[in-house]
């Protein structure tokens, strides 16, 4: 070729322009791999539209896909189960939003479940907590929804092990001890019932609390204060709304001896972790904190160990091995759990309050019990005290893997 020919600027600036398409194919192929999928449903168009301005700045990191009824929905669900979260109306024509929640939460296990309503009937709301991990309520701004998304899609990333998630995602509430499920039904049932004494009950498992909790904080209530007390958080659902928990199906419910590892006492960290509760308790009241502090610290203490229950109701067969594990190599449980299932019952506990919405300061504490970041003896916070606590309590009631008088 001849000197001065334009073919090699040509083929240089070709070259180049190819390879900014190349790169920028490969952008968007990552994006799309990378990019949350979110589905939202309403027949109602304006409410549509109005959450499709609030997620249009976010079109790089979101693929927002909208329905307007929940057949067609599903019908999305069912061909794509790649959808990370669902934002749900309650009250629509044919397959309301409960229904096809509930659809979603058996078949689109990693999919993270919202419901949205207007309505202000406390059945249908306590109905919407068995199938949703949280409650809005109409009118919602665009940025505390955007706000709740966003925590929520980080809140996964703490869970490694998909298996882990989705049965967590399943999980709808922590089965409460028998006999405090039998108390609170014989109560409720009783013609001098009384909202004091339902809250007494509830104050004392697990399993009812996290729930109590989960739904007086959410958004329809609409307190301006988050609530931390049980006993609270009863006085302001009122008898008719206890009545209506005890109606629906799946927002209490007893565990089964067959639903946990024989290996486990359950009964076990029931006793410890209210022993753990009421020992925060005393001890914020005589270092002399807030009253708000003093809740955190009891009701931290009764619900640190929730993430054991948690793991263990649904990886029953991967619980056993941790299990196995801890006794064999006499480690600390959320070793083995680590070790096991890639997450320890910690992580879990907190991952479970902070995805149904209960206040930061619980979920923190549960996180972080087993080992608090700096030194917990500097400093009375309700996270120290629940930390010593647990150590208390450790040498006064059984372990969960208590075999004779040694502790694991």
């Amino acid at each position: 070729m001849k000197e001065g020919s334009t073919f090699r600027p040509w083929c240089s600036m070709h070259l180049k322009k190819s390879s900014r398409n190349l790169k920028r194919s490969a952008l968007n192929i990552y994006r799309r791999a990378v990019m949350k999928k979110i589905l939202l449903v309403d027949d109602d168009q304006n409410v549509l539209q109005s959450f499709k301005r609030a997620f249009r700045p976010l079109h790089r990191e979101w693929k927002v896909v909208l329905s307007d009824n929940g057949k067609s929905a599903f019908q999305l669900i069912e061909a794509d189960d790649s959808f990370d979260l669902i934002i749900s109306d309650l009250r629509m024509n044919g397959l309301n939003g409960i229904d096809l929640l509930q659809k979603v939460k058996k078949t689109s296990p990693d999919t993270i479940r919202f419901s949205l309503t207007g309505s202000t009937e406390s059945s249908l709301l306590i109905e919407a907590a068995s199938v949703s991990h949280r409650l809005i309520s109409k009118p919602c701004e665009g940025d505390m929804i955007v706000a709740l998304i966003r925590n929520s899609f980080l809140l996964r990333e703490k869970l490694e092990n998909p298996k882990v998630r989705q049965n967590l995602y399943r999980l709808g509430v922590i089965p409460s001890l028998p006999k405090f499920y039998q108390e609170f039904c014989k109560e409720i049932q009783s013609p001098d019932a009384s909202v004091a004494k339902l809250g007494m009950i509830i104050e004392k498992d697990i399993g009812m609390t996290a729930k109590m909790l989960q739904l007086v904080n959410s958004a329809f209530f609409g307190f301006s204060k988050k609530v931390t007390n049980p006993l609270h958080a009863a006085t302001l659902i009122g008898i008719n709304g206890m009545r209506d928990i005890f109606l629906a199906v799946g927002f209490f419910n007893a565990f089964e001896e067959n639903d946990f590892p024989k290996t486990l006492d359950i009964e076990g960290i029931w006793q410890h972790s209210l022993i753990t509760a009421n020992k925060a308790r005393k001890i914020a009241v005589s270092e002399g904190l807030s009253q708000d502090d003093i809740d955190t610290s009891y009701t931290a203490g009764l619900l640190h160990d929730l993430g054991i229950i948690a793991l263990a109701a649904t990886n029953r067969a991967d619980y056993e091995k941790v299990i196995d594990l801890a006794q064999n190599e006499s480690i600390p449980l959320h070793q083995a759990e680590k070790r096991v299932l890639a997450v320890d019952h910690a992580t879990v506990g907190g991952f479970i309050l902070n995805l149904w919405g209960l206040p930061h300061a619980i979920s923190e504490i549960v996180t972080f019990h087993c080992s608090p970041p700096g030194d917990p003896s500097l400093k009375s916070t309700p996270l120290s005290i629940v930390y010593a606590a647990d150590m208390l309590a450790a040498q006064e009631s059984l372990s969960p893997l208590e075999k004779g008088e040694e502790r694991i």
